[in-house]
């Protein structure tokens, strides 16, 4: 997950991550957070039990939705082969869209395998010997019937969404440098989120010339050539 937030930050595609169920999704929670905190876009894709054994003690089975959700900007589990594209459509979009982060993306391991197997592997397990075993059969294959049905699914794509400032915003930002005294810039890691747009903002700071300081992965984008640009030293002890 580490590697991934470093492929998202120097580069222009979200980074992805794919772990198994429980420890691996566990193991991810500082990589999430620093990403979190850092706004970096990224796909984390974990395993989970298969959706018939949810909640049943099977293993590694827990709840990892709850886990994520505080740390992350959407967190969903996959209920149906169906739903896979667009799900995993929708959490990319979510992730670079407005302000970049992390998102959680949960495929059971049923949904994985081909529905043959799944259906030999739970069927297999059922008795129809009895009056509760009819009911238990008719209720596991609605169950894999609703997994691999193949009807169109009704999630819609999100466009993505890129939040600009207002003109207005702009315009007031530029009076306040202007009639601020002593003006001071300090560039963090968001500098890099649009890099598109990186050079056209150097060059701009260039012409203004204010005292600059950069921070996170705004480190780089000047150097000691640029006369304004300050680097704080800290003496160790």
């Amino acid at each position: 997950m580490f590697a991934a937030d470093a492929t998202s930050r120097i580069t222009d595609t979200i980074g992805v991550a794919i772990v198994t169920a429980g420890p691996g999704v566990t193991n991810t929670m500082t990589a999430i957070k620093n990403a979190q905190l850092a706004q970096s876009p990224l796909l984390l894709i974990g395993g989970a039990a298969a959706t018939l054994l949810k909640g049943k003690g099977s293993l590694q089975d827990i709840d990892q939705l709850s886990l994520m959700k505080p740390h992350v900007k959407s967190a969903v589990s996959v209920k149906r082969c169906r739903d896979i594209v667009p799900v995993l459509h929708n959490a990319i979009n979510r992730a670079v869209s407005d302000v970049p982060g992390p998102v959680f993306v949960e495929l059971p391991i049923d949904l994985l395998y081909p529905e043959e197997m799944i259906r030999e592997q739970h069927l297999s397990q059922v008795s129809s010997n009895s009056l509760v075993g009819k009911v238990f059969k008719w209720y596991v294959e609605h169950h894999l019937k609703n997994v691999f049905s193949k009807g169109k699914s009704l999630i819609i794509p999100r466009k993505k969404n890129i939040k600009n400032a207002s003109q207005s915003a702009i315009d007031k930002a530029a009076i306040t440098i202007h009639e601020s005294v002593r003006p001071v810039v300090l560039l963090g890691n968001q500098i890099i989120h649009n890099k598109e747009f990186l050079d056209r903002f150097i060059q701009s700071l260039k012409k203004l010339s204010i005292p600059t300081y950069t921070s996170g992965m705004a480190r780089g984008c000047l150097g000691k050539k640029d006369s304004f640009f300050f680097v704080i030293i800290v003496n160790m002890p």
